[in-house]
């Protein structure tokens, strides 16, 4: 059986397409495991409604953790051999899991990777435009094993071989419930990185299917305008759970090439974030005096950036924030005047 965790906070806007797609699944041997993450809306009432009219629908209410505090509650309480994870916000083709447990019984593996297809909504939520199909891995599809997992292991940060999202992959519970100790409940920026890493350097067997039947959201509305020093701060922890997870699996190589893509998307949220100039230039400043980002700049390695990224680094690193803002506000200029 294939437990799928839905955790849920403040998604009553999505949830019936979401909960609905999972209802519909043409594989039967599954549960799903609803976690009300302390949500306000009335996301509460969908949860229950749905908990009530199936039986294989399970409903856990539990005060507001975040989302990797949300996830272990539904591990622990999951039933399956297998864990599978869907964000509120996102929904399944009706073969999804059907297809993934075929791949399961093929291979036995410990863990199943697949693609997804990207999707974007109008404000009814009626019209669904797909934006892209088949992303979140570069690996052919196929067994991976022995010296052509371990190959996995030791490039998946520098290569970014598959994305950490973990509605991407399903897992053997005893793999998860022997790393939750790692799945760090105070990080909320990044959360999934560590989750996936911890996992996969744990994992004999890997199975890549060359499948896209999960439908994942650009939620345009979800995007905070405004930035706060608490970002900083949570980009600290993410650092150090990944460091943390690296020194317990024995594996490091790439971490800093990790980090330096996960610091370049906090940068770009900075940069277009509602706040002042000032501000952002106070922000900019923090955050590159932060411990975690003086250690990480020190290395001359880099990740597979644009040269519009190399850049944009590279004035980041040499304290360059002035030139930076103005080039982020020349962009946003010109991206303005394309999109009329």
């Amino acid at each position: 059986m294939i437990s799928v965790v839905v955790p849920v906070y403040n998604a009553e806007k999505y949830l019936e397409r979401c909960l609905g797609s999972l209802a519909g699944q043409a594989y039967r041997d599954m549960e799903v495991v609803m976690v009300n993450d302390g949500s306000t809306d009335g996301s509460g009432a969908v949860l229950e409604r749905y908990a009530k009219r199936y039986a294989n629908f399970r409903l856990i209410d539990k005060a507001n953790g975040g989302p990797n505090d949300a996830c272990i509650a539904g591990i622990e309480a999951a039933k399956g051999e297998y864990v599978g994870f869907v964000d509120a916000d996102d929904f399944c083709d009706e073969a999804h899991f059907e297809n993934i447990a075929e791949a399961i019984s093929r291979s036995g593996a410990d863990m199943i990777v697949f693609k997804a297809t990207t999707f974007r909504c109008g404000e009814n939520d009626s019209e669904t435009e797909i934006v892209s199909r088949g992303g979140g891995n570069k690996l052919a599809e196929g067994l991976y094993v022995g010296r052509r997992l371990e190959n996995v292991k030791t490039k998946y940060f520098e290569e970014q071989l598959f994305s950490a999202a973990r509605w991407i992959k399903v897992v053997k519970k005893d793999l998860l419930e022997n790393n939750i100790e790692l799945f760090a409940k105070d990080v909320v920026l990044g959360e999934d990185i560590g989750f996936t890493a911890s996992v996969l350097f744990d994992t004999q067997s890997l199975y890549v299917m060359d499948w896209d039947g999960y439908f994942y959201r650009i939620n345009d509305s979800s995007i905070t305008h405004r930035f706060g020093e608490a970002r900083i701060t949570q980009f600290g922890r993410l650092c150090a759970n990944l460091k943390e997870v690296c020194e317990a699996k024995g594996y490091g190589i790439g971490i800093d090439t990790e980090l330096k893509r996960q610091l370049m998307v906090l940068i770009s949220m900075l940069l277009k974030a509602d706040d002042k100039t000032s501000e952002k230039r106070r922000m900019l400043a923090k955050l590159r005096e932060s411990d975690c980002v003086k250690e990480m700049i020190r290395s001359e390695r880099m990740p597979d950036f644009t040269a519009a990224e190399r850049w944009k680094y590279r004035l980041f690193k040499d304290k360059a924030f002035v030139p930076l803002l103005i080039s982020a506000y020349i962009n946003e200029m010109i991206r303005g005047r394309k999109n009329r």
